[in-house]
């Protein structure tokens, strides 16, 4: 259950991948010696050495003076990448590090080939990347994983309210029903979801329809009065208000504006 609910996670994340000089800023960033060592200056934190094999991921607004990183951005969203902290190193030799390495090397090679198809193999590289990153987070020490959504999908006892959120979106939950999967109170409940999540489960299941909203507008043409019967709105001018609240823009303009090249 853990790895469907982080793939659910990351379905709604839109990533992609470009090799660039790092004073731009993406929100995340991958780092690497492939051979010798280097030293990596970030803002805000002290100079880090890397040795040959090692990785180092960045989170945030930091940016590495000396170096060119894989940069995966975009409208990345907040639940889960928030639990990546700012900057994470992962020793040469590792799995991790392993893998990482191999998605990268094919993620490079298709942005300098640029043969047919490499914009989509691009983007599953990133996608990939991404996930091997928010693996390594999640087998941090749970009391160096912050309040996330990240942490919360590697919570056992909140797992179950939180699979009915993520399978079940259009139903009407309430803070009981929820409590009532894990076996707890509403008020042990909620605050044990605030503590871990950073937010209360209702506006995680907000933001999550949200989430869901904006994938299918992206990608599919489902037509919006249908778009908002599937995400639990009683219609679609309540979907519209809130979808445009929390996006800065009507559903019609956000399709419009994702799908430009």
């Amino acid at each position: 259950m853990n790895a469907d609910l982080l793939s659910g996670a990351l379905a709604v994340i839109p990533v992609r991948v470009t090799a660039a000089p790092v004073t731009a800023a993406p929100r995340l960033r991958l780092h690497t010696a492939v051979r010798g060592t280097r030293r990596l200056v970030l803002d805000g934190q002290q100079p880090l050495r890397l040795e040959e094999g090692d990785m180092a991921v960045s989170n945030g607004s930091a940016a590495a003076r000396d170096d060119v990183a894989i940069r995966i951005g975009g409208s990345c969203e907040k639940p889960v990448l928030t639990a990546i902290p700012a900057l994470t190193l992962i020793r040469g030799g590792s799995p991790a590090a392993t893998t990482l390495r191999f998605l990268l090397d094919g993620a490079l090679r298709e942005l300098d080939r640029q043969r047919p198809g490499s914009a989509f193999a691009t983007r599953t590289y990133a996608r990939l990347i991404l996930t091997e990153v928010l693996r390594v987070a999640m087998n941090a020490d749970a009391r160096r994983v912050p309040e996330s959504g990240l942490r919360l999908l590697a919570d056992n006892e909140l797992r179950p309210a939180l699979a009915l959120i993520h399978t079940r979106p259009a139903d009407p939950w309430r803070l009981t029903d929820l409590a009532e999967a894990v076996s707890m109170s509403r008020s042990t409940f909620a605050r044990r979801f605030r503590v871990v999540s950073g937010e209360p489960p209702l506006t995680y299941l907000y933001r999550w329809r949200i989430q869901l909203a904006r994938v299918a507008l992206r990608e599919t043409g489902t037509p919006i009065v249908a778009l908002a019967a599937e995400l639990g709105y009683a219609s679609e001018s309540s979907f519209s208000h809130t979808f445009t609240r929390a996006s800065g823009m009507s559903p019609s303009q956000y399709r419009t504006l994702s799908r430009r090249p």
